[in-house]
C-alpha cells in the first residue's frame, strides 16, 4: 500500500542505525587473576579504558566499556577464571 511505502521510505531517508547499550565496568583483581580477567573481557568484546594498581596492595583496577548483552553471567565466569580473586561492578554508561 502507499502508506506502507511512505513509512518505509521515511525510515530509510532518516538513516536508521542500531544502538547498543554499554556498561562502564570496574573490575578488581589480584595480580595472579589479571590474565583471566583480561581473557573474560576480550571474549566479551570489552573495550579497555585504563588499568591502575591500588597503592600498597597487589590489587589491580581495570576500567572498561562492556556491551550490555555480553554482561550476562559475567560474575560467574569471572569467579571461574580467577578462582574467586576478581570482582566486577557495572554501571550503565552509554549507547553506541
Amino acid at each position: 500500500t502507499s502508506v506502507c511505502s511512505a513509512c518505509r521510505r521515511a525510515v530509510l531517508e532518516a538513516e536508521p542505525r542500531l544502538a547498543e547499550a554499554h556498561y562502564l565496568a570496574e573490575l578488581q583483581a589480584s595480580a595472579e587473576a589479571l590474565s583471566g580477567t583480561y581473557a573474560v573481557l576480550n571474549r566479551r568484546r570489552a573495550r579497555i579504558l585504563r588499568e591502575e594498581m591500588r597503592e600498597g596492595s597487589d590489587t589491580f583496577i581495570v576500567h572498561a566499556y562492556l556491551p550490555l548483552e555480553a554482561s550476562f553471567s559475567l560474575a560467574e565466569e569471572m569467579r571461574q577464571r580467577s578462582s574467586g580473586a576478581a570482582s566486577a561492578s557495572l554501571l550503565l554508561s552509554l549507547w553506541e
